[in-house]
């Protein structure tokens, strides 16, 4: 049975999780630093119920709101640029490969009986010189 292996560029991906980590973080700033900026720009309804709330919560909510937009649209363009993986097989490649591997066996099992019998012939005609000899 063959098996087909795929010469492939290592790729670095040890670190992704780290500059995962990293873009989140640094995601999570700029949501934070930006959160003025959009409270000032939403209406004055929502400003005035976020403000309605104890302490910060209303800007850790507009900020988390913001961390969380800006992390689906950083997602979607990892899994849109990430690398594809090289590797395509077609079934009818597979089907070839296997009627070739099945005709090979085949192949082999007629020497094998082929030789098998001239064995067995040869073992014959020794008997046969041997019990003439006597």
């Amino acid at each position: 049975m063959s098996q087909v292996r795929m010469a492939h560029k290592k790729n670095r991906r040890a670190l992704w999780p780290v500059m995962g980590l990293i873009m989140a973080v640094a995601l999570g700033a700029i949501a934070w630093l930006g959160k003025d900026f959009v409270m000032n720009l939403l209406p004055a309804s929502v400003r005035s119920q976020l403000t309605r709330l104890p302490g910060i919560q209303g800007e850790v909510a507009v900020a988390v709101f913001m961390f969380v937009i800006m992390l689906g649209v950083v997602a979607v363009i990892v899994a849109i640029a990430a690398p594809k993986r090289r590797i395509n097989v077609k079934e009818q490649d597979m089907l070839k490969e296997r009627e070739q591997m099945v005709r090979e066996k085949a192949a082999r099992e007629r020497r094998a009986k082929k030789m098998a019998m001239e064995n067995r012939k040869s073992l014959r005609e020794d008997a046969k010189r041997k019990s003439g000899e006597k």
